[in-house]
Formats: structure tokens, sequence, C-alpha cells
């Protein structure tokens, strides 16, 4: 507030509405003007104008004063500007793409990015103009800028096609929160490329004809055929998944996931339950895991493993106990650990459990011991039990992490499988080794289609051990086959690098050395239209010279599209969770969609470390 005006020095304030003139019509007069002025929320305006109305040689006396001591007054400095780096709102960085990185990859809600009032000074700050205040308006400007990202999308693929490449297409289904269920779809080209297309609400029954639809339509609105540009269907081993392959007649070709084979493998050996049953008491228990217990079958590690839960509930129930074991940890010199309890339908989280506690099992005895507890402790028979699951399923953790890479290719996968048989082979005999190496040979085999023979006889340009004719004749139609369906594209293909694998190498680094190697530059082979014999030369070609035609090139490249596993859609599943929450429930199906197709939209410019 500024100071008091100098025309109240002639008026006294009667209330908080009037004040009284006190100023003498006369030098000799005794009594005061006692005019009532209304000054209603401190105007001095009725003051000024009764005083130069009524007592002109009082007010012009105040005017004269006033100029005087404004002329007097110091020239205040001059403030010094604040030097601010003003980005501007480029095309390459514009609103639309910073409101959809918040609520994509950053994951705030609509209502915060519209309402946060530091969130628009910033925006303000750094150049936006007409930024949005209120969440309808953040809707559409996110929706826009998917649609521009489809668009580019749309342009990539027909650039693709238009190269004679090809494509596979990767599905599965989810259910929200809300109880809605939606249908995930991808695009994989050769190498790692993925191109999302969303999630598609499911109405009604998910048939396998409405799925087969569904799978068809989507893919067209991309300018893809399911006829010729699609190579093969990857998805789970459900039934009505191997139908939609049939309809659309992808069947032969048709690459079911292996990690989800694997995990099936695991649960027959592990669980007296069918992993159907499992699935189901899981979704109507989506709360904590820590109540219900999950049964295991009647291996040598199984009461090993009903006591390490015993025990692993005997400390997470208690901030006491954890406390205490904490100390102890601290004091040994060890990282605070938390010890993890398994749950229903993950086999891996019974590894994680077993071995939070192999790390910190001596620092648990010490506890136990102080608390005179010990009976509740694992016996060294229980512990060795313990160690050796640990030892024959690190292995198989390992490989299906591996599976799950993005950019994995058939070849790949098959010597990862091969290479995981072999060690689980020399490992020392045990009951669960007995049970679970013929379940994952029989689960593999289910999910290998005809075109690993080819992969794998196109990349090393071997037949096999064996040699025999029966598998050459067997490549040779299903290359033929490949090819008249797909229409006998033509692919530019580049020699692979080629790696030699060291020797007396851990599993581990078996693992990650394996990888496609090339036997053969491109040779232009090919002299007539597609056909069995066409095929059969350039076979012959291959096993004498070591150079592949046009046609096994091409079909090596296409083949490179296919992914061993369905994981993507579970990537998908993963980060529509984080959208579709119990707070945010009523997020709707386009914004949805365009929110998980933004995210991964982001998530691959930040990897490739490009600047937008």
């Amino acid at each position: 507030m500024g100071s008091r005006s100098v025309y109240w020095q002639h008026f006294k304030r009667v209330d908080a509405d009037w004040a009284e003139c006190s100023v003498r019509p006369s030098s000799g007069s005794e009594r005061s003007c006692a005019k009532k002025i209304k000054v209603s929320g401190g105007s001095t305006k009725g003051l000024q104008s009764h005083l130069r109305s009524s007592h002109k040689t009082v007010f012009d006396a105040l005017e004269t004063a006033t100029r005087a001591s404004v002329n007097q007054a110091p020239v205040p400095a001059k403030k010094a500007k604040i030097q601010t780096t003003i980005h501007s709102a480029t095309e390459n960085n514009s609103l639309q793409m910073v409101l959809s990185r918040l609520a994509a990859k950053d994951g705030l809600s609509l209502n915060t990015i519209a309402n946060s009032y530091d969130i628009r000074q910033g925006l303000i700050a750094r150049g936006y103009k007409q930024i949005p205040n209120n969440h309808h308006t953040v809707r559409e400007k996110i929706l826009g800028f998917h649609n521009v990202v489809v668009g580019d999308h749309k342009k990539e693929i027909q650039q693709k096609l238009n190269k004679g490449e090809t494509f596979s297409l990767s599905f599965d289904e989810w259910t929200s929160i809300r109880n809605r269920r939606y249908m995930c779809m991808f695009l994989h080209a050769k190498g790692s490329e993925v191109f999302p297309l969303g999630l598609v609400r499911v109405d009604g029954s998910a048939t396998a004809p409405v799925i087969a639809e569904m799978l068809t339509k989507k893919a067209a609105e991309y300018g893809v055929k399911m006829e010729t540009d699609i190579v093969a269907l990857i998805c789970d081993g459900a039934s009505v998944n191997k139908a939609v392959a049939r309809i659309v007649n992808k069947e032969d070709w048709t690459q079911l996931c292996l990690a989800h084979g694997i995990h099936l493998a695991v649960c027959d050996v592990l669980y007296n339950q069918s992993l159907r049953d499992i699935a189901e008491d899981a979704e109507e228990d989506q709360g904590d895991d820590e109540e219900e217990d999950v049964n295991v079958l009647h291996t040598e590690i199984a009461d090993s493993i009903t006591k390490l839960r015993t025990l692993v509930k005997f400390f997470r129930r208690s901030p006491m106990r954890s406390d205490k074991l904490s100390a102890v940890l601290l004091t040994d010199g060890l990282p605070e650990s938390t010890l993890k309890l398994d749950t229903k339908t993950r086999w891996d989280s019974i590894l994680a459990m077993i071995s939070a506690y192999l790390k910190i099992r001596p620092q648990i005895s010490k506890v136990l011991i102080d608390m005179n507890e010990t009976n509740k402790d694992i016996s060294t028979q229980g512990f060795s039990a313990l160690n050796g699951f640990v030892y024959l399923l690190e292995p198989v953790a390992a490989v299906v992490k591996k599976l799950c890479e993005r950019e994995l290719s058939l070849y790949v996968a098959d010597q990862s499988c091969r290479l995981l048989i072999q060690e689980l082979e020399t490992l020392p005999e045990s009951q669960l080794k007995e049970k679970l190496l013929p379940k994952l040979k029989q689960r593999l085999a289910e999910r290998k289609t005809v075109l690993w023979k080819v992969i794998s006889f196109l990349v090393t340009g071997q037949l096999g051990l064996n040699n025999r004719v029966e598998d050459k004749n067997e490549i040779a139609e299903t290359i033929s086959k490949l090819w008249d369906a797909l229409g006998g594209h033509v692919n530019e293909v580049t020699e692979a690098d080629t790696s030699q694998q060291p020797e007396e190498l851990s599993f581990q680094e078996k693992l990650r050395l394996i990888s496609p190697q090339s036997s053969s530059k491109i040779s232009s082979l090919l002299t007539e239209n597609s056909s069995i014999g066409a095929v059969k030369r350039e076979i012959n070609f291959l096993l004498t010279n070591g150079t592949k035609g046009v046609i096994l090139e091409s079909v090596e490249s296409w083949i490179d599209s296919i992914r061993p596993s369905s994981v993507e859609a579970e990537r998908c599943f993963s980060a529509a969770g984080l959208f579709a929450t119990k707070l945010r429930s009523r997020t709707g199906d386009n914004l949805l969609s365009a929110l998980q197709l933004l995210k991964m939209f982001f998530v691959k410019k930040e990897k490739n470390q490009i600047q937008i």
C-alpha cells in the first residue's frame, strides 16, 4: 500500500464511509467547514473535488507542494533486464509434442497438465503460446500429434513395401481395470524395427473370425495386405489364436510364443494346478499375493519352498523383525535387502525369492538365533535343495530373457534353445531335472515351425548333421510355397558380419554371443519365375558354392521379420496399465490407444538419441 494521501490532512474520518472537512472558511473563523464527504473504499476523489470547488486556495497549495516533491525525488535506477533463453515452439518440438510427451512418457494426467501453474509457466518461458487450460483441449492436442505420428508410420511402412520388404504381425488380448477388452497389434520389420498399430476395443465375443477380421482391417489401414505382405502371425498358444491363423491362411508359418512355452513347461513341473486354474485365480485376486500360497508338485524342494515362504512372511509381516534384519546387514557391511515372496502366475518369482534368501542366509540365521526362532530356519539339506533349484532354473530364466529381446531372430532363438538343452543335460541328475528336461523339449518342439529348419539352412548353408534328402525337399517346398504366397518380392540384402565364438565361456557369455551369421553374398541366380525347380537349383548352388540366389536371399529377409515371442504385446499391456489406473479408469479408448503408441514413440526416440 502507498503512503496516506496529502488531502487527508484537511479531513477527519467519521466512519468507514464518511469524512468531515476541517478547513476553516476564513482566517478569522472559529468554525470549520464540517462538510461530510463520502469516501467508500478509501477513495480520495470526493475529497479533491470538495477542496477544488469550496476551498480553491487550499487545493492549489496542495497541488504545488505535491509537484515540488515529485521533482525533487531521486530518479530510481533502471532495473537490469533478466536474460532468459527463449525456445521458440519450432515445428520439430511443437506444443502438441510437448503435451504428448508429458502425458505419454512422463505419465501426467491431462488435468495436471492443464491446471499445473508450474507447467504453464515453464511452457510460457519456453516461448509457447495459447497453452490449453482445460483437459479437453489437452486431449485434442495429444490426439492431433498421435495422428501425425501414425501418418509418419504409414509412410515408413509404405516405403518398406515399395522396396519389397514384408512384415510379421503379433497380437494379444488384454483386459483393462475398467473391465474392457482390447486387442493389441504390432507390425515387425526385419531387424528390430516395430510399428505399433494401437489398441482396438473388442466388443462382444472375441471369436476367431472376429479377431481375423480385426487384424486384416487394421493392417489394411496401414496399407498392408494380409495375403501378400504378412509373412507370419506371432501369438501365444491359445486355441482361438491358432484358429485365427487358419482363417488368414498363415497356419503353417504362425509362430507361437517361445517364452510362453517355456513358462508352461516349468509350470507343468512345479505346480499341481493347471496353468489355466492359476491364471483364473490370479485374475480374481489382483491384490496382495502374500496371502495366497502357491502349491508345488511333490519334488525334492517342495518342503523347502514351503518353509521358505513361511520364513519370508515371518519377516515381511513384522516391521520390528525387518528392522532387526536390516541392522544386522548394515553391521556386516551389506546393503539393506528385502526378502521377496513368490506369486501365482510367475514361476521366476520362486527363483527370485530363493536367490534373495541365499544372498543373506547367514544374517537371517543370526537374527533367528537372537529371537529364539531357530525352528523357522532352513536346514542344511533344504539349503542344498534350494541351491540346486537355482542352479537348474537360472539358465532357463536367462534364455527367457534372451527370447524377449526385441531384435531377436528365429535363428538366434533356435540356437539359444539348443544351448539351454545342452546346458541342462550337463547338470547333475535330480528329480526336478528329470521332469523339466522332457517337458522343455516337448513345449519347444510344439512351437517350432518348418521355417526354423529353413532359416537354419539359409544362415549356415548346411542341411544338418544327417544331410537327409527329405530335409532338402521339405526346405525347397517351404521356400517355394512362401515365395508364391508373398508374390515373389525381391529385396536388397547385405552381408552380415561374421564372428567366431571363443572357447571356454560361461553359459551367459555363450548366450550373448549367439548371432545369425550370413554364409554368403547376394547372387542373381534366378532365371525363371518362382517354381520348385528354381528353388532347388538355388539350394544346390548354395550347398556347392556357398552362394544364395535371389529367392533364398529374399526368403531369408522375410523370415528375419518373425520374432520368437509375443512379448511386444506384453510391453504394450504394461504401458497401457500405467494409464488405465484406478484413478484414471475412465480414460477413453482412443486416448488410451494414443498414449500407448506415443509412449513407445518417445522411448524409441530417446533410445536413438534423436533430438526432438
